[in-house]
């Protein structure tokens, strides 16, 4: 079965399996990795493709990876880094636990990063994944008054443990997952993932999310150089720059 029929297949059963669903984020534990096992779940993953750019603006991120890590009495923890900005890597680590010994495949975390959303505590969910080729893991940044997550603000990976993208077995076993927390994967975008923005969990280059914020700045820095310097020469050729004529301004 090739790629083309598996999306196809998908969007049938989203459609149908969708309409009955229960979308309020209380329900989505029960739809988790059986048996989670946060040990072998450990170490790095790429991540391929989400339904929503977290970072809002002109940058496309590129190179996600993290790095997770179980520690002792349920707690996690995990290192991220991704580019926003051509080749600038920002490098990012989070913190946090496991919810209920009962339902490992759900933990909070936050992250030590300037972007206010990450930064407060979020729950995660693991909803499928072999440990070895695949995963896929939901989030809810903001859960409306009716329990629903704010589609806005929800979140979906799949990533995998190699840069060659995932398998077609990947894919229908992501195509299972995703309807039980009401989302599908035609919204997905995708990563590209060169190898770049890669470090040593053992010596992490926390950037707290600094880099984007100063690509933004110097981005928009630019912009209002370019607009200035245009402005500039407009009132030079004009001579007189803008003129009144009655209640309109013209521009020479």
């Amino acid at each position: 079965m090739d790629i083309l029929s598996i999306l196809l297949i998908d969007i049938t059963l989203y459609v149908s399996f969708v309409l009955g669903r229960n979308c309020r984020t209380n329900s989505f534990h029960q739809h988790t990795q059986e048996n989670f096992d946060p040990v072998k779940f450990q170490g790095r993953w790429y991540a391929m493709s989400t339904n929503n750019y977290w970072i809002r603006s002109y940058f496309v991120p590129q190179n996600v990876q993290l790095e997770f890590n179980a520690l002792q009495d349920g707690r996690i923890s995990v290192q991220a880094s991704g580019s926003f900005f051509g080749s600038f890597c920002d490098y990012v680590a989070g913190s946090g636990k496991i919810v209920n010994k009962e339902k490992p495949a759900v933990f909070d975390v936050s992250f030590e990063t300037n972007y206010s959303l990450a930064k407060k505590v979020n729950t995660y969910w693991v909803l499928s994944t072999d440990y070895e080729s695949y995963a896929v893991v939901f989030t809810c940044w903001n859960t409306l008054e009716d329990g629903t997550c704010d589609p806005e603000e929800s979140y979906i990976w799949t990533f995998t443990r190699s840069l060659s993208g995932h398998s077609l077995s990947d894919l229908a076993a992501i195509n299972d997952a995703v309807p039980f927390v009401c989302m599908s994967p035609r919204d997905f975008k995708t990563f590209q993932q060169d190898g770049g923005c890669d470090f040593n969990p053992f010596n992490f280059p926390n950037t707290y999310g600094m880099v984007f914020i100063m690509s933004t700045v110097f981005i928009g820095f630019i912009i209002f150089l370019v607009f200035f310097i245009y402005c500039l020469t407009k009132v030079s050729n004009g001579g007189e720059g803008p003129q009144r004529k009655g209640n309109v301004i013209i521009f020479n």
